[in-house]
This record gives structure tokens, sequence and C-alpha cells, in this order.
């Protein structure tokens, strides 16, 4: 079954909905992380669609979009803005179910997501992990609660998914394969670029087969060369179409995208988020490996009391 990306979420599409408000000042907003509850329905199953074009079609009875009153010179208001003036994303006694209705997933949770802090997010299956993204995404609704994306700090193109498995698309040449799903490529990235990320990922042998000269060329690449790739050679690639639009990024969500990886490429591609002060937020499994990379971690139960802790690392 055809898959598609996770890629930029459409901020600008949400306008006029519930429960994700975009807001350009938090004066009157004072967010602090607190212990409330949270679960979710499945892992990630074979959710590698594009967000982009998922959103855009969906129900946004979630979202509503406020600006906050920049000319408060009220002193407490002041320190809070101060204090959160690196907030990005604020969940706040958000509260999720299954479409079905049949499963509470996430109650009364609050948690900030903050410029340059890095947050882990763990659980058994089934925990309630990818469900945060579906929410942010616009793609599941709370049924109570908001959630709150600082608009001033960040836009739509700043947002980036990654899925735990990444769709090759069938007869593009190597650098469109690279830059999917900008394919017509619009940043005018050079060859030697994409050359360049793909040797420093492991991933050379590519440039090798079609050649240097010829990685723009689709007529070197049969229908079935990206099916013959290993699962960890497509999530290298999935890292490489980031990596390569870094500098237009700020926040990346992870969903178990390193499973068929070794541990020196997750380490290198950690480092690679950090030079471009990219905020990172994983879904992971390997936890004693990957949480050395963040600043938070926020358990997740997952046995139904809705529970969660968050922990300073």
């Amino acid at each position: 079954q055809q898959q598609l990306d996770l890629h930029h979420l459409p901020l600008n599409n949400v306008h006029g909905s519930e429960s994700i408000n975009l807001f350009d000042d938090d004066s009157d907003q004072d967010y602090d992380d607190s212990d409330g509850d949270d679960d979710e329905d499945e892992e990630h199953k074979d959710e590698s669609q594009d967000l982009s074009r998922q959103s855009a079609q969906m129900n946004k009875k979630n979202i509503d979009i406020y600006k906050d009153d920049d000319d408060d010179d009220d002193v407490d208001s002041k320190k809070k803005r101060k204090r959160n003036e690196k907030l990005l994303i604020a969940f706040k006694n958000v509260c999720i179910s299954t479409p079905d209705q049949s499963q509470v997933l996430l109650k009364c949770f609050n948690f900030n997501i903050c410029l340059g802090d890095n947050t882990l997010i763990v659980g058994p299956n089934g925990a309630g992990k990818s469900s945060l993204l579906r929410v942010i995404s616009g793609m599941w609704q709370c049924d109570s609660g908001k959630v709150k994306v600082r608009s001033k700090l960040i836009n739509d193109s700043e947002i980036y998914f990654m899925p735990a498995r990444a769709y090759l698309v069938p007869g593009l040449s190597l650098k469109a394969q690279v830059l999917y799903p900008d394919i017509s490529n619009e940043r005018g990235i050079a060859d030697d670029a994409v050359t360049e990320l793909l040797s420093d990922c492991g991933l050379g042998k590519l440039v090798d087969f079609v050649g240097p000269d010829n990685i723009g060329e689709s007529l070197y690449i049969d229908d079935e060369f990206w099916n013959t790739l290993s699962a960890g050679e497509k999530q290298l690639i999935a890292l490489c179409r980031l990596l390569i639009k870094a500098e237009h990024v700020k926040l990346v969500f992870i969903d178990e995208s390193f499973s068929n990886l070794a541990q020196d490429r997750i380490e290198w591609f950690y480092k690679k988020l950090s030079q471009f002060s990219i905020t990172v937020v994983t879904i992971s499994h390997n936890i004693n490996f990957v949480q050395q990379f963040h600043d938070k971690k926020l358990t997740l139960f997952g046995d139904g009391s809705g529970k969660y802790t968050i922990e300073t690392l």
C-alpha cells in the first residue's frame, strides 16, 4: 500500500477551530508543566501520510486562532511573557480519546514544548505517544483542553514530522528522492549539497551507483531500485530529507524513525540537528541511548489510568 511521508504542519490551514490556538504573544498566559494524565490508542501504525495534505482536508473543529495584547504593561504579565518567551507549543488540560470514543488516551495533560528544549516521549505501545502528534497536526480532535501553538515564534513551514517508515517514490532521481516533496527544487539546492549529505550519512554508495554527475537524472534508476534498499537505508533517506532543508526548520517530531539504524547514525543525526538549533520531540523505545540527546522525558503509563510523569534529564 502506498504511503506518504509526514512533512510540514499547515498551521495556516487551521484557522477557525476550538482546541488548537495560534497566538503571537503570551503576555497574559502562564503555562507551567504539571502532572496530569495521558494515554494512547496505538503506537504508530502505517501512518506515513502527508500531514500537509491530510490536515488541509480535515474537519478542524479543534482549532482556533487568537492574538494576545502586546501593549499590556502589567508587571505580572511582563514576567509571564519573559518566562514563556521560548514557548512553542503548550498543552493545557488536554483530554483525548480514540475517534470512536472507546478509550481515553490522554487526560488533563499539561506540558510545554519550548525552543531549544528537547523532549523524549516514552511508554508502552498504546500509551498515547503518537496521539499527541495527531492532535498537533489537526488529524485528531481534543475532547477538551487547548493546544496552543505560538505563531510568533514558529510557522507551518518550520515544523516537520518524521514517521517510522519513509515512503520512497518510484521513478524519482536520487536528488529528487532526497528533496521530496519538493521535487521541483524550488529552493535551488545544488547537486553537491545532496551528494555531500548522502556521503556524510553513509549512503555514498548510492551516489557511486548513479555517478556524481547523474544524481538528478531518473533514467539511471529503474522503478524497482528504491524497493531494494534496506529499512535502515530508507530511514537514512528520511533523515536526509529533513537535513537538506534544516536551515528552514525549527521543530521536528520524530516518531520511531530510528528503529533500523545503528547508534552511530542516530548520534550523527542528533548532532546535525543541534548544529542547526532544531528543537526535537522524539518518540522512541530506545530509551537508554536516545535520552542523552534530550532535556526532558515524558513517560506515559499506558495502564488505562491516563497518568504520566515529566522528568528533567
